[in-house]
């Protein structure tokens, strides 16, 4: 609408120029028309729109000046021309400012597009990041599961070879239980062999039945040593004996039920289990003993022991004699220690022995030999058990009222080699016994003699007897009473109890 009116306008105002007959408006107006049709170039939207600078504007400014500056031009022309100026002026201000309004807008919208693109960029950085941490744990997940395949593998490896070692091991346990299973079978063969002739031999039947109490036995055998010889064979042998008592009734029972399952024979054995030392093996026969019997009951292993304990540690029987002759119921002995010292002489001796007991008589000194040959025992151990009841039976000193000194008689010891002759023993034995005898007799006659005279005595004399004896009594020591039994003890049975007991603590 505005180029129709400018163009109205420029059509009339070439009209009035033309009317006018003016040279100079003719020349105005083709000037007009040639800036007309310029100015309509530059007022049409494609010049408006295809020069978004200010060049349009300076171009307009120029143009306006270029019509001031023409004196020539016609005011309602000039000012027709202005007005048009103007009017451009004022559309391409508006344009400029639409555009400038639309660049502001595009501005607007390439911000909030920027803000929206690094939005999104930060939003894909952040997805990326998370992406990237996701790749790493999924890399490190298959980086565990690739060395847990390995380990697996490994393993499998292992289980493979662990498997063929089960299967080697398998083959040869099952060999070997084969092996044993046979044994077993073979065993079994074997033991009803063995079964079957125990049925048919009783004396493998009685070893079997015997097992048991030979257990028992042995078992109470354990706290005692082997015998060596550190005591007389008779208290070891009742040690032993005493020691196996709790089986007694079992080794009854076995022997009534089957005669021969526990003899004499068959102790005689348990016996010998516990011999040792020098006193070991013993032989079957006992060389010692005239004849030689079989050493197969206690009492000829008892004899056998006895004999042998007695070359061991004192010699022959001729030299044990010769040394029983010397010996001497001392003023310091009690009868357990006389006892003591004398039973290994009497070793393989009889009891009921006369010459042996004579022997024992002649050593007693005072009221013990007088009271002993008023008892006259029949056996040793009836000797000795009669010395242990007058002992306790005596005054508290045998040799008080007199003066005594011990006799330095000590017949000494023949050194001729022992003779075999039978008759120069005994009769060297009978000579011994007679100058003992002797000697006795005349110890007791002078004792009886003092008695009398000190009983018969004037206080004269007595005072000189008392006098005489002072300083011999002052040389006398006191009679020491030895270790020994207690003095209760009356019977066999008590000693050997006492005996045993001690040996049983020093064990």
């Amino acid at each position: 609408l505005l180029r129709y009116r400018d163009r109205v306008e420029l059509i009339n105002t070439q009209e009035t120029l033309l009317q006018s007959n003016d040279p100079s408006g003719l020349q105005n107006a083709q000037i007009w028309d040639t800036s007309n049709e310029y100015e309509s170039d530059e007022n049409s939207q494609d010049s408006y729109t295809s020069d978004p600078d200010m060049t349009t504007i300076i171009e307009l400014a120029d143009t306006i000046d270029g019509y001031l500056d023409n004196t020539g031009t016609n005011r309602t022309i000039l000012s027709n021309q202005i007005k048009r100026v103007t009017r451009q002026i004022r559309r391409k201000y508006n344009n400029l400012q639409t555009d400038l309004i639309n660049e502001q807008q595009r501005r607007y919208s390439a911000e909030a597009e920027r803000d929206i693109r690094q939005t999104e960029l930060t939003q894909t950085q952040g997805d990326l990041n998370l992406i990237t941490t996701a790749y790493n744990n999924e890399r490190v997940v298959c980086q565990q599961y690739f060395l847990e395949l390995q380990q697996c593998r490994i393993r499998i490896d292992t289980l493979e070879n662990d498997l063929h070692l089960c299967d080697i091991q398998i083959d040869l346990k099952w060999g070997k239980w084969k092996n044993r299973t046979r044994n077993a079978e073979q065993l079994i063969l074997n033991l009803q062999g063995q079964i079957l002739l125990l049925h048919n031999n009783p004396q493998n039947m009685a070893e079997g039945r015997r097992r048991p109490v030979l257990k028992l036995i042995y078992q109470s055998f354990q706290p005692i040593p082997q015998y060596i010889g550190q005591m007389p064979p008779d208290d070891y042998v009742n040690t032993l004996e005493q020691a196996w008592s709790i089986a007694v009734p079992q080794m009854t029972a076995l022997e009534n039920a089957n005669a021969g399952d526990f003899n004499d024979a068959v102790k005689c054995d348990v016996l010998k289990s516990k011999i040792g030392g020098k006193f070991a093996p013993v032989p079957a026969n006992d060389p010692y003993t005239h004849g030689n019997p079989a050493i197969n009951t206690p009492a000829t292993l008892r004899a056998y022991l006895n004999a042998k304990y007695q070359r061991e540690t004192i010699g022959s029987q001729q030299s044990a004699i010769q040394k029983l002759t010397q010996e001497k119921f001392q003023i310091n002995d009690t009868p357990d220690i006389y006892e003591t010292r004398i039973r290994p002489l009497l070793l393989g001796t009889a009891d009921n022995d006369e010459q042996v007991l004579g022997f024992l008589k002649n050593q007693l000194p005072g009221e013990l030999y007088t009271w002993m040959k008023i008892a006259n025992p029949g056996g040793i151990n009836a000797f000795f058990t009669e010395l242990k009841n007058m002992w306790l039976e005596r005054t508290p000193n045998l040799y008080e009222g007199k003066v005594y000194q011990q006799t330095s008689y000590n017949p000494k010891i023949i050194e001729t080699p022992v003779i075999s002759q039978t008759p120069d023993i005994q009769k060297m034995v009978n000579e011994a016994l007679a100058k003992q005898k002797s000697e006795y007799d005349a110890e007791i006659e002078k004792l009886r003699k003092e008695v009398l005279q000190s009983n018969g005595a004037s206080p004269l004399q007595s005072q000189k007897t008392q006098k005489t004896q002072a300083p011999v009594s002052q040389t006398i020591e006191p009679v020491r009473q030895p270790r020994g039994p207690p003095l209760n003890l009356q019977t066999e049975e008590d000693y050997e109890k006492y005996y045993l007991a001690k040996f049983f603590n020093n064990l």
